[in-house]
């Protein structure tokens, strides 16, 4: 699996779906922020913030982060193994360009986490509905950019002059709007 999943779409082309569907597996543990409390992600999610609480855990993703960045220096590995005890971890982020035009400075955080996760066995999925600059830091942006793609419908006219090229080498996945049931096992995502 990747280290990080892009999910792009309108409200109610299955981006959720897909992001639950990311949590299925059952080696993983799930930390989610999505925009209300009690919300779809709560039920796949070990861990589940609304908006008002997302800072709490991007900082815990992040000292996670740091402590097994610290144990692989101590031990001279260069990477986290996962075991029972220290699984990999998912977090998940609905509606992220939301999140982060609400509270902008919460992007260095991810960035961080983006930035240092896949060596210490911490991936990211991130669903939005654009990737306009003005919510989305350059550097940040490009990092999401690189990784798993997954286009739900037709995107935006910027996005989708973003994604050309990873389109047109079929390096990105597209979905047709509302493919929830398949979305998924579609996109190589099955539990």
């Amino acid at each position: 699996m990747a280290h990080t999943h892009l999910l792009l779409g309108t409200t109610g082309s299955g981006k959720t779906h897909t992001l639950q569907r990311l949590a299925a597996d059952p080696t993983t543990t799930t930390r989610a922020i999505e925009p209300a409390r009690h919300a779809t992600l709560t039920t796949v999610a070990d861990l589940c913030a609304d908006f008002d609480d997302a800072e709490q855990i991007l900082d815990q993703v992040l000292d996670l982060a740091r402590r097994r960045a610290q144990a692989c220096v101590a031990t001279g590995s260069e990477a986290h193994t996962p075991t029972e005890d220290q699984p990999r971890i998912l977090l998940l982020i609905g509606e992220a360009d939301h999140l982060l035009r609400r509270q902008p400075g919460l992007a260095d955080r991810l960035q961080e986490i983006v930035t240092t996760g896949r060596p210490l066995a911490i991936e990211t999925a991130v669903a939005a509905s654009n990737l306009f600059l003005d919510v989305w830091p350059l550097d940040l942006r490009a990092q999401l950019l690189a990784g798993d793609i997954t286009i739900h419908g037709t995107p935006d006219r910027h996005s989708g002059d973003l994604l050309r090229e990873r389109i047109a080498d079929g390096t990105a996945t597209l979905l047709p709007h509302h493919t929830r049931s398949r979305t998924a096992d579609s996109a190589g995502f099955g539990g």
